[in-house]
């Protein structure tokens, strides 16, 4: 284990193995490009019902690994980040544009 792991609170450490996909086993697929974003579905799993249902479904594509593969080509980049960051955190930044 890294030692600038050993002592994290959990958010820390939840956050840093978002930052570095750390042990990651979905992937979103998002916005016009197709950017990846990895990250686990122990969180979605815990945090949302509906991303429960999508992840569980046998309808739900896999890359050679197993891993969700889950395309959002209509969201942006940062919207999903700061969900994922809020369902380890509970805690979200929201950004108005004006």
């Amino acid at each position: 284990m890294p030692s600038d792991q050993e002592c994290l609170p959990l958010k820390e450490a939840l956050l840093r193995m978002l930052d570095k996909a750390i042990s990651y086993d979905v992937i979103f697929r998002v916005g016009e490009r197709s950017v990846e974003v990895r990250c686990h579905s122990f969180m979605l799993l815990a945090r949302s019902p509906q991303m429960q249902a999508m992840l569980e479904s046998p309808r739900t594509d896999r890359d050679k690994d197993g891993r969700a593969c889950v395309p959002v080509p209509e969201v942006d980049v940062e919207i999903i980040l700061s969900f994922l960051r809020s369902a380890k955190t509970d805690f979200c930044l929201v950004y108005v544009k004006s």
